[in-house]
């Protein structure tokens, strides 16, 4: 009987990293609502807290990204764990706005950096190639299943005792869960352990070497320069900036438009958990597609899901079947872009500095985000309504797919064929 490869616990350990770390970051949607209400502060000016995180988030990820390539997933993760917790449990004493900005925009940012999408991408990077898109997909499931449970638990906490508890009780999970995990599981790459990447014989790997992620035939990791000289390289940018803006925008503000519209809290919370069900079957699907079909027909399919999704968000007041249509659309769509995304740039920019190049792209991710949180804000506080902002989600999808479309072939990871370490350009 085979022995299970190292590289799937790997997965897992990351898989409980999304769930709570993303985790946290868009629970902000919940605890925005409760937090309007208790102390009547402007849509706009509380977004901006989100906003200001997101700017910390992007601004700290090469740092991140610098930091895991020196120090791997042990040194890491747990300091990530830690002041994540610290930021949650110190929100439950929140009494001004200013309170909000320091905890939201600055030491739950850096913890959410440290336990984020471009330090485990690149870890997960380490681990495999030709299942990479599977990995990813796998791993960022955990996304959907945290919100899944964290979404309706905060909101329970929320309305049987307070927001203050709902902040206690996650900040403490937070650590309590993560540090023991990182350390014991966690291990620095699979050579450090007598293993192959995607656990095939070293003879047969598609990276084997003595780096921690050589290019897959085997040479050495391709310069910095060359990479950032390459089209797919700087298509990517301008991709990471619509998935941010958008993601975030959505993310942020569904709740209140649920309430708006006229559901109930618990139940515009339950249905962010729903769509993230929904969420965890597109990161399956689209990683496990991309290895497939290629990582830019994916992509394609995915835009279209979540674009149709956000067509129908726009009309939920029509009733329980539009919103329960858009659960499946959007969820699905928005799961699946991530995995291809994380898989593109590792297809694009193998070698040692992986950690730091996922961190150059979280900076437009994060940036991005952060104007789409506040900008929707803005927008409504000056018409009481999200539409503006949804048509511009939907335009920004459009831009992110003729970059996608501008890329050279994606390579045929399902065949067994290595990506280039320079992408071609048609």
């Amino acid at each position: 009987m085979r022995k299970l490869y190292y590289g799937w616990i790997i997965v897992g350990v990351s898989f409980v990293c999304f769930a709570l770390a993303v985790g946290a970051r868009f629970s902000f949607s919940i605890f925005y609502v409760a937090l309007l209400k208790d102390f009547g502060w402007s849509r706009g000016s509380t977004a901006g807290a989100y906003s200001l995180g997101m700017v910390v988030y992007a601004l700290s990820s090469p740092l991140v990204g610098g930091l895991f390539d020196r120090f791997g997933p042990r040194g890491l993760f747990p300091l990530g764990a830690l002041l994540l917790g610290l930021g949650l449990v110190l929100s439950s004493r929140i009494d001004a706005v200013w309170h909000l900005y320091v905890l939201q925009g600055f030491v739950i940012a850096f913890g959410i950096s440290a336990l984020g999408f471009g330090p485990n991408a690149a870890y997960i990077a380490r681990w495999f190639r030709r299942r990479l898109g599977t990995a990813n997909g796998i791993a960022i499931a955990g996304i959907g299943v945290g919100l899944l449970f964290l979404g309706p638990g905060i909101q329970w906490v929320i309305e049987r005792y307070d927001w203050r508890t709902a902040y206690l009780l996650f900040g403490l999970l937070i650590p309590l869960l993560l540090v023991p995990l990182s350390l014991i599981f966690q291990r620095s790459r699979p050579e450090a352990m007598g293993l192959a990447v995607d656990g095939a014989p070293p003879a047969e790997s598609p990276a084997a070497s003595s780096s921690d992620i050589a290019s897959p035939a085997g040479d050495a990791s391709p310069p910095f320069a060359s990479i950032a000289r390459s089209r797919d390289f700087q298509l990517m940018f301008p991709v990471a900036m619509v998935i941010g803006f958008t993601n975030n925008l959505m993310m942020i503000h569904a709740v209140a438009h649920m309430v708006d519209v006229g559901y109930t809290p618990m139940l515009a919370a339950t249905s962010l958990g729903l769509v993230n069900i929904m969420r965890t079957c597109g990161s399956l699907l689209g990683g496990y597609a991309s290895d497939r079909v290629g990582r830019r027909r994916a992509y394609l399919l995915g835009s279209a899901c979540s674009a149709a999704g956000v067509l129908l968000f726009m009309n939920i007041h029509l009733g329980i079947t539009v919103l329960y249509a858009f659960l499946l659309c959007y969820g699905i769509g928005l799961g699946a872009l991530s995995p291809i995304y994380g898989a593109l740039i590792s297809d694009i920019a193998p070698g040692r500095r992986l950690g730091f190049i996922m961190g150059l792209f979280e900076i437009v991710y994060g940036l991005s985000g952060a104007f789409g949180a506040w900008f929707a804000g803005m927008l409504f506080d000056r018409w009481r309504s999200y539409t503006v902002p949804f048509l511009i989600v939907l335009a920004a999808m459009g831009i992110a797919c003729l970059c996608i479309v501008a890329m050279g072939r994606a390579p045929a990871s399902s065949r067994g064929t290595a990506p280039a370490a320079t992408p071609r350009s048609r």
